[in-house]
């Protein structure tokens, strides 16, 4: 066990991380860690495997034909679907035994799994797969020569779809029947990491702006140029986070489209010490923090209310560019650059 004690930034009470365990995995590249309760989802160049956290016990583990470059995602019937750029299949949760197994023909896009489906885009179509067998639901094209690279989202009674052609289609999960589209190719050729607050899609643009638009009808509540590319936002609790690479963190009311607060990240002068490093993990909220983890392998601890720097940790270990937030939100799993899992807690 390895406790470091983390720099505080602010006069808040000190933050200690403490590194609890740490296991290894049949990967070396990990993809971020998708979990079910007690029960960690790990997959990555070679294999597909479930962990139980609170005794680091691998419950079983499956080879794959291909690296997953997406994080696992779970269906309601107890299934694990793993999924890479040539590769889409179905696990059984309990004990890793293949249900059924997708043969595409090209790329495969990031897959969302809901209304008992799952919804990937494969080229230029958008698929839909019934999660229980494999058996494909329906198909459907968007125009042009693009493809569907990001994910949908969805609501009760639509899928929302930012493809590449530029246009918002709301779909029929069932049917994938257009209900309503709206095409603004000009403004952001295509919307990426999509979510979904209280009647609001947070989307990305191509064009260094987040957008935030109506769900029933695909109109513009409101919209903000960040001045360079947006790797990803968060949404969580009616906010909205996310980091430019300007130099600054933003938190966003994702229905008003009101600034809640920034915080700067850099100032771009070689002779700061304090400079952030850029960020290509997604942003996570834990309780009243927000997690920033940079590609120097330093997380940054704010408050999510006022954007204060509370810590700022060095990992003891490379980690991969992500963190998953066990449920207490004070336990967090990381993947190194090694392909070990390292559980670990902040406390005060």
């Amino acid at each position: 066990m390895m406790t470091t004690v983390v720099v505080t930034t602010s006069s808040a009470q000190a933050l200690e991380f403490e590194v609890i365990a740490r296991w290894q995995t049949d990967n070396q590249t990990l993809t971020p860690i998708t979990l079910d309760g007690d029960i960690a989802y790990v997959a990555g160049e070679t294999t597909i495997e479930a962990w139980q956290v609170s005794s680091r016990r691998r419950l079983w583990r499956t080879p794959l034909p291909s690296p997953a470059s997406f994080r696992p995602r779970l269906a309601d019937d107890d299934t694990v679907i793993s999924a890479g750029r040539d590769h889409l299949m179905a696990w059984n949760r309990a004990d890793g035994r293949l249900r059924w197994r997708y043969t595409n023909t090209k790329e495969i896009g990031v897959p969302h799994v809901t209304h008992g489906g799952v919804y990937f885009g494969e080229g230029g179509e958008l698929v839909a797969l019934a999660t229980e067998s494999g058996a494909e639901r329906w198909r459907f094209p968007i125009t042009g020569n693009a493809r569907i690279h990001y994910a949908p989202i969805s609501d009760a009674k639509h899928l929302y779809l930012g493809a590449g052609d530029g246009v918002l289609y709301a779909l029929e999960p069932e049917s994938g029947r257009v209900i309503w589209r709206v095409d603004r190719e000009k403004d952001w050729q295509y919307l990426r990491q999509l979510y979904l607050s209280d009647g609001t899609i947070v989307a990305g643009g191509y064009k260094d702006e987040v957008f935030g638009l109506n769900a029933k009808n695909g109109t513009q509540a409101w919209r903000f140029y960040a001045g360079n590319f947006i790797n990803s936002q968060h949404v969580d609790q009616g906010s909205v986070y996310f980091w430019s690479p300007t130099g600054w963190l933003y938190a966003f009311d994702a229905k008003r489209g009101e600034r809640l607060w920034r915080h700067r990240t850099n100032k771009y002068k070689r002779s700061s010490k304090r400079e952030w490093a850029p960020l290509m993990a997604e942003l996570k909220t834990a309780g009243e923090y927000l997690l920033a983890l940079d590609m120097k392998h330093v997380l940054h601890v704010l408050n999510r209310q006022t954007g204060d720097e509370t810590a700022t940790l060095r990992l003891p270990f490379r980690a991969r560019p992500f963190v998953s937030v066990v449920s207490n939100a004070r336990q967090l799993l990381f993947g190194t650059l090694d392909g070990e899992v390292v559980l670990a807690r902040l406390r005060e």
